[in-house]
């Protein structure tokens, strides 16, 4: 029983212990292999108590080669210290530790010296006081060796001509292979691929003779020959990729020069597997995709090529594992899908990568790329891809499959911000706090509400303290200033009380002076103000006792436009931004006593709102889903667009004046991880969009005020305790900002 590295030489005998015997295993005290205690299989190694170990010694190993070995350790006593190490490689020894009563894999990286063929690994127990267990170990070696030639040796690179190792002309590091002037260059047997497996190789290589010719390539992989070249003086990257034949796991790299005037140098070589594999179903089988259903290869219905998968037709699908992707990386994985009956539903989707699944469908019966993005997690470096189809009524095909990284894009501070909770609230002291922390994230915009029922609590006499400290801090800070202005007083909402800063006015003479008033007295002060008529007033919670548009349009929009415009113009400075205020994206068959957002934007118009905005204010809220796959919200979105554009009002920039996910684990929140996903991807949704305006973040810090239960308290970046410690999508929402 053997555990093999990818080069097929060296081996670990008897890795797992299921001969039952030590052999060839040298015991340095009271090891013996038991039945219990095993990480796999049904033995495992006891080392015993103290002082005391095992040790096998390794032949057959390559100069200059790295090896990774690894073993499942464990200690009946958490606390006795156990060591993996490897020793007599041409370097000191190099252990890895572990006290953990768990079983735990220990790993350890080494590099042969340019003379060694050989070297012992052991495990060894000092003091202790229980026994100790191993098992499982393995070695493997990366596909390529040796990609840098910093061991200072060609080994195991083979010399076709006068190719030599030279400390100068190094892309990195302080090492190159000079090629030499001509019909010279080296190559290397690459062992431990798998079949039909795409693969790209990629080196660096200059010439000293600016027009010399020189090859990257891969043959003895089961296809042709492929290569390619550069005549370039200056280091320059070049890449071949190729796939392995059915029953090929060898292949040889290699680097060639014909004629020549001058030295050529190649360095720092990669060979990596093509994390999506068999995309495009040529190879005829499967393979790596696995079959949840009735999936098999077919020679009809192929979008390119010959052949394409036919999903089948009810409760089937395939799926395939990707490796080798990068953390924290987006990627975007497309495929061609059509369905065989119209009306049937396909999936394309993604799982397992450090998220919440994505998908996305189609009914067509033609061919259609359905296309979803996801970023791994910080810790993950795969994720399963899938096509699935529950019931139907005919076949379904897919094919060419592409998984492509998406570039990181950042976007500028200047148009983006953050809610902060309540603001009206705070003290000069926590205001300036939480507007220096919104300074150090790069972004300009703070969005708060100015409440009327707190300013104006009896008519004429209005208490502007708290509205000039929020003022007053967001000018020293140099940042942009979002007001929202909502809540009618008592009296100017015909009801005794207000009590929850959430009555809308009957009064519209009065709403259209406190705008004002609040214009008048901020907008020449070297500020960029936009102003936002109310919040999500298509829901009742903001708009007591009732949603209605007619009221919100001729006691809100109509007064509260006309008197910030008139204010701009007695102070002789530009008509600010004027929102509809921010549209919440609900369905009213789900939320009751609300208006769909296209419904209520339609009654602004009917009821001769036109004239009396600039644009709209939305928020793209997406529930527990990434915005890229929130199908009602940017379709509601897309519906408003398209009717303001029908009634003259083209070209709005529409603001996204909130946005966000709660975390927790209540009805409506996300794992912390899912929120910094769903955070990165949000920028790429929503600048994505061709009339996408600023955005504002809700929020910057969760509410320390109430219960953390309540997912309304949840949204932020960053956690209401006395540091405001980051949540992960803290830096992924700075990872975002740009210039």
């Amino acid at each position: 029983m053997l555990a093999r590295t990818a080069s097929a030489d060296a081996v670990i005998s008897n890795p797992g212990f299921e001969t039952g015997t030590l052999t060839p295993w040298t015991n340095s005290n009271s090891a013996s292999v038991v039945a219990n205690n095993v990480h796999s299989g049904s033995k495992a190694l006891n080392l015993g108590v103290s002082y005391t170990g095992v040790e096998q010694a390794l032949t057959g190993l390559t100069p200059g080669a790295t090896y990774t070995v690894s073993a499942w350790v464990k200690n009946a006593s958490a606390g006795d210290l156990v060591y993996l190490g490897v020793k007599n490689f041409g370097s000191p020894d190099i252990v890895a530790t572990s006290t953990s009563a768990a079983y735990t894999q220990l790993t350890i990286t080494f590099t042969m010296g340019s003379a060694n063929t050989s070297a012992s690994i052991y495990v060894w127990k000092n003091a202790g006081t229980a026994a100790t267990y191993a098992d499982d170990f393995t070695i493997s070696a990366p596909l390529l060796q040796n990609p840098s030639f910093e061991t200072g040796i060609l080994s195991p690179w083979t010399n076709s001509g006068s190719a030599a190792v030279v400390s100068g002309n190094a892309h990195a590091g302080s090492k190159a292979v000079n090629i030499g002037n001509a019909y010279t260059g080296i190559e290397q047997a690459l062992a431990g691929l798998a079949p039909n497996t795409t693969y790209t190789l990629t080196g660096w290589v200059k010439n000293a003779a600016a027009g010399d010719v020189v090859y990257i390539g891969v043959k003895n992989y089961g296809g042709s020959e492929v290569n390619t070249t550069t005549t370039s003086a200056a280091y320059t990257k070049l890449s071949v990729t190729f796939t392995t034949g059915s029953a090929n796991t060898t292949a040889t790299a290699f680097v060639w020069k014909n004629a020549g005037t001058a030295a050529t140098y190649a360095d720092d070589f990669t060979l990596a597997a093509v994390p999506l594999q068999n995309p495009d179903f040529e190879t005829g089988v499967l393979s790596p995709w696995t079959n949840s259903g009735s999936a098999a290869i077919t020679t009809t219905n192929a979008h390119s090529g010959t052949k394409a998968v036919n999903i089948g037709t009810s409760n089937t699908g395939v799926e395939q594992f990707l490796t080798g992707l990068a953390p924290s990386t987006t990627y975007t994985l497309s495929g061609w899908v059509k369905n065989a009956a119209a009306g049937d539903v396909v999936y394309i989707g993604v799982k397992n990568y450090g998220g919440s699944e994505v998908n996305t469908t189609t009914t067509s019966a033609s061919y259609t790329k359905l296309s979803v993005t996801f970023t791994t997690g910080s810790a993950n470096t795969t994720a399963n891809i899938f096509v699935w189809k529950s019931a139907g009524t005919g076949a379904t095909y897919a094919d060419d499959f592409t998984l492509a990284t998406v570039t990181s894009q950042t976007y500028s501070g200047q148009n983006i911000g953050f809610n902060t909770q309540d603001p009206y609230f705070a003290t000069s002291a926590s205001l300036n706090q939480m507007y220096d922390k919104i300074v150090s994230t790069g972004t300009k915009w703070v969005r708060g509400t100015l409440f009327w029922d707190l300013m104006e609590p009896t008519q004429g006499t209005i208490n502007w303290t708290q509205a000039d400290l929020i003022f007053n801090a967001i000018q020293a800070k140099g940042l942009k200033y979002n007001i929202v202005i909502r809540s009618a007083p008592a009296w100017a909402a015909g009801v005794s009380s207000t009590p929850d800063h959430n009555y809308a006015p009957t009064n519209g003479t009065a709403y259209g002076n406190i705008c004002y008033q609040i214009a008048k007295r901020y907008l020449n002060r070297g500020v960029t103000i936009a102003f936002e008529i109310g919040n999500e007033e298509n829901m009742q919670f903001f708009n007591m006792p009732s949603v209605d548009p007619a009221k919100y349009t001729n006691n809100m929009l109509k007064p509260g436009a006309n008197g910030i415009r008139q204010a701009a113009s007695e102070l002789g400075v530009a008509a600010p931004t004027i929102m509809v205020g921010g549209f919440s994206p609900v369905e009213p068959a789900y939320v009751p006593n609300s208006v769909a957002p296209l419904d209520f934007m339609q009654a602004i118009y009917d009821n001769g709102g036109k004239g009396y905005f600039d644009t709209i204010a939305y928020h793209p809220y997406t529930y527990v889903s990434p915005s890229a796959t929130s199908h009602w919200t940017f379709t509601e979105l897309q519906s408003i667009v398209d009717l303001m554009a029908a009634q003259g009002d083209t070209n709005k920039k529409v603001w996204a004046t909130e946005v966000g996910w709660a975390t927790g684990t209540g009805e409506g929140e996300v794992s912390e991880a899912d929120q910094a996903t769903f955070t990165a991807g949000a920028f790429d949704t929503w600048f994505g969009l061709p009339y996408a305006g600023p955005m504002m973040w809700y929020e910057l810090i969760d509410n320390a005020s109430y219960d953390n239960a309540n997912r309304e308290n949840t949204f932020g970046l960053l956690h209401s305790d006395a540091t405001w410690t980051a949540k992960p999508a803290y830096a992924a929402f700075l990872a975002k900002i740009g210039p």
